[in-house]
């Protein structure tokens, strides 16, 4: 009988634990993401990642993104990111009320300690878009997609779960010329 009722109570527990524990999960390991990859352009100078090119007389010919700068960028955000989450080990806890439901209960009880550490599974991409601004102008976003996983440890449990956020890392608008016959100015010649 006390074999069956710990089984019970521990599946109970498992099925309860297991969103609370994956959204807990989430929530950390994106602030973590998120505050190196700020730490991380604060320290580069993110507009050399796109390049602007002009005519002799300065107007805009074209814009692209610096591949190389982009690629040195993404280097050492990996690395950033791989030395932040190579000892990641967050210790969370869940009231017991809140596992077993109900809204006496939620919020009170004893401490379940769940701990989440990094799986090894890192991933860093990024995209480059461009967007109409407004007329003749051009919005260039630079955003960089991080994917980890993560194993969440409770109760006797082990669970992997993948965390991904997108994050833009540098915009830039270009203005081009407004054409003259938007203002008005253009002349339709008299036949």
């Amino acid at each position: 009988i006390i074999s069956v009722g710990y089984y019970l109570l521990d599946t109970a527990l498992f099925d309860s634990m297991g969103p609370l524990a994956k959204n807990k999960a989430v929530t950390a390991a994106t602030a973590a993401i998120e505050d190196t990859i700020f730490a991380a352009a604060s320290q580069k100078d993110t507009d050399s990642l796109s390049e602007i090119h002009r005519d002799l007389d300065g107007k805009i010919l074209s814009m692209s993104t610096n591949t190389k700068e982009l690629a040195v960028f993404r280097a050492q955000l990996t690395e950033a990111l791989t030395e932040e989450t190579k000892d990641l080990r967050v210790q969370l806890q869940i009231p017991l009320g809140s596992v077993i439901g109900g809204s006496i209960f939620s919020g009170k009880g004893i401490p379940i300690k769940l701990y989440v550490v990094s799986a090894g599974g890192l991933l860093v991409d990024t995209e480059s878009q461009f967007e109409s601004a407004g007329l003749n102008q051009t919005c260039h976003r630079i955003y960089v997609t991080v994917s980890i996983d993560l194993t969440i440890l409770y109760h006797g449990h082990t669970e992997t779960v993948n965390v991904s956020t997108k994050v833009l890392a540098s915009e830039t608008v270009i203005v081009g010329e407004v054409p003259a016959a938007y203002f008005g100015t253009y002349q339709k010649s008299a036949d």
